[in-house]
């Protein structure tokens, strides 16, 4: 099984006319589920740029540490700085403490590629999805289906922001613009790194810094 499989499947399923929506639905929740953890869940990005961990000033592990996390092939992409931070110190052995996140709503996706359901439509009618072939499905998944590890209290931060993009135009919108707007709305310092590239894909107003630290790094100790 591929990720090509999976959306190959996926406009399948979502093209067939004679499915239900009920049906449609499910596939669609499970694939949402499935495709941003596909390389892992609370795994540690193991090819990640050295100049992230340099500007965390975190500390080095052990050999037989680097040696552990080798053996994964892969893990999650985007991490937050604090995330980061926090797992360094050790807080990894608690995944209580982080939070996986799915960067677009995943309400917003599903009612992008399904549209509404025939009880809302007031018609039992196929309905015309707007991706329109295998490689669109695959792109739409590969730029809009994403996670990213943040800290329970960034979430808390993220949990009242609507996304206000037009996912019609997903090949252009912001992903991020939650967590842009957390950031801008709420005075929030969340900083999100992709490990691939070592690339900084989302910073805090500069007003929010001072008030949490160079890093906020704290993690605060949940039940």
């Amino acid at each position: 099984m591929t990720k090509r499989d999976i959306a190959n499947d996926l406009f399948r399923i979502i093209t067939n006319c004679d499915l239900a929506y009920a049906t449609k639905l499910a596939v669609l929740e499970h694939v949402l589920a499935v495709w941003p953890e596909w390389s892992g869940k609370f795994d540690r990005f193991v090819r990640a740029n050295h100049a992230v961990e340099r500007e965390l000033d975190m500390r080095r592990v052990s050999r037989t540490e680097y040696y552990q996390y080798s053996k994964v092939p892969d893990g999650v992409r985007y991490w937050s700085k604090s995330a980061l931070a926090a797992w360094a110190d050790g807080a990894r052995e608690s995944s209580k403490r982080f939070r996986f996140e799915h960067v677009v709503p995943r309400s917003v996706i599903r009612s992008y590629v399904l549209g509404p359901s025939p009880y809302k439509r007031g018609s039992s009618e196929s309905w015309q999805g707007p991706l329109k072939s295998i490689s669109d499905t695959r792109a739409f998944l590969e730029t809009v289906c994403l996670g990213a590890i943040i800290l329970r209290t960034e979430d808390k931060d993220l949990e009242p922001i609507e996304f206000s993009e037009d996912i019609s135009r997903w090949g252009d919108m912001d992903v991020w613009v939650r967590y842009r707007e957390a950031n801008a709305r709420r005075n929030a310092c969340i900083t999100v790194f992709d490990l691939a590239t070592g690339e900084r894909v989302v910073a805090p107003t500069p007003a929010a810094i001072p008030r949490y630290g160079a890093y906020s790094a704290t993690v605060d100790a949940e039940s």
